[in-house]
């Protein structure tokens, strides 16, 4: 039986070849002979990462980071950045600035990023970044931690520098210490068609803007109906009664229009009428998420961070809105003041979200009664 040598095979089976090894044998391979250098170079370049573990906080090994820096220093990503389509990067903020001088200027096929570290909020390190891919980014995930240990805000800058990309945003993943004022946050589900993934856990019991507002949420129209993960609080929702009864001990955190309880529930029928739009929807995160990458530890069972002025989750507030959204997996109401543990609340649940796996700590009593027993 004749050998069959990769060159000749077709080219196609031969990049498939390629991109299933490891890239220290695709390097490897580039060193082999010219043909291979031309077929496994490319492949090998389009995935590039660099930087600590996220979850080690930048703690990671450095000779890493100083090897990638004198590599982008001789030349490579000048040479090799039209290759690249997905990059990764986690560095302090003086190594973003030591790269951003070795980077070309621009990046024609990169589609997903993924930058963090610990920077300067008042630099333009990101937008700077961001700015040099012309390809359309699909995927972009920010995981921030500021040096001047207060929140990153992502505006002006990155923000705009986001807004280019848009019509192509599938994917959006802020987390670290990123603060974001819930109307820019807002306009851009009204402007990405087609985005799939927004997870943004946020800052709002560190005082940082990082969710959005009941008022803005219910006067807009949303493009990204293909929506399949929504993680993100929703606040501001006045809830007559509930105020007056209990202690808002984070009240700090967003302002509310005062309102009737009909008012308050015309309010909440239409956040729900929004995200009822959105019937693709595997993941509803509407609670206090625990971000695993913030430094600053969250407990979700401690009361200082309990939202008051959130979606009821209840039949009298327009629950049954969202009977339509068949395809739910994880619905996350921790640290919530909700209704969804109430008998007919769980029969509707058992009957329209039979596969929804229900995250919430704190439940709203259904009776004053029934209140004091437990608390």
């Amino acid at each position: 039986m004749p050998i069959t040598s990769l060159e000749d095979l077709p080219y196609e089976l031969q990049e498939l070849v390629a991109s299933h090894l490891n890239q220290g044998s695709q390097a490897l391979c580039t060193r082999v002979c010219r043909t291979w250098y031309n077929l496994f170079n490319p492949v090998l370049w389009r995935e590039v990462k660099c930087g600590a573990d996220p979850f080690g906080h930048m703690k990671g090994d450095r000779s890493t980071v100083s090897s990638f820096l004198r590599s982008a220093a001789a030349g490579a990503l000048k040479t090799n950045g039209h290759y690249i389509e997905s990059l990764s990067l986690y560095l302090f903020q003086k190594d973003f600035v030591t790269l951003l001088e070795y980077c070309p200027t621009t990046f024609p096929q990169l589609t997903a990023i993924e930058l963090g570290g610990c920077l300067d909020s008042r630099k333009e390190t990101l937008s700077n970044f961001t700015n040099r891919c012309s390809a359309g980014l699909k995927t972009v995930a920010f995981l921030v931690f500021d040096k001047l240990d207060k929140s990153f805000d992502l505006a002006p800058g990155p923000i705009d520098a986001l807004s280019k990309h848009l019509h192509t945003l599938e994917i959006l993943r802020l987390t670290g210490e990123i603060s974001l004022d819930g109307k820019l946050l807002n306009n851009l589900l009204c402007s990405a068609p087609k985005l799939k993934e927004l997870y943004f856990p946020g800052n709002s019991s560190l005082e940082y803007g990082g969710w959005l507002a009941g008022q803005d949420v219910a006067h807009s129209e949303w493009a990204c109906t293909d929506l399949e993960v929504f993680a993100c609080e929703i606040l501001g929702i006045d809830r007559p009664g509930i105020s007056d009864e209990y202690d808002i001990r984070n009240a700090y955190v967003t302002e509310t229009i005062g309102s009737t309880v009909q008012g308050s529930i015309d309010l909440q029928r239409r956040v729900y009428s929004q995200l009822a739009r959105l019937i693709n929807l595997r993941e509803l995160r509407l609670g206090f998420m625990f971000d695993e990458f913030c430094k600053i530890p969250r407990d979700p069972f401690n009361d200082y961070h309990q939202t008051y002025t959130c979606l009821a989750m209840d039949l009298e507030s327009g629950l049954d809105l969202l009977k339509d959204l068949k395809e739910l997996r994880v619905v996350d109401l921790h640290n919530m003041l909700v209704g969804i543990s109430k008998p007919a609340e769980q029969e509707w649940v058992a009957e329209h979200w039979p596969r929804a796996k229900i995250g919430c700590v704190d439940d709203l009593p259904y009776s004053e009664d029934e209140y004091e027993e437990d608390y």
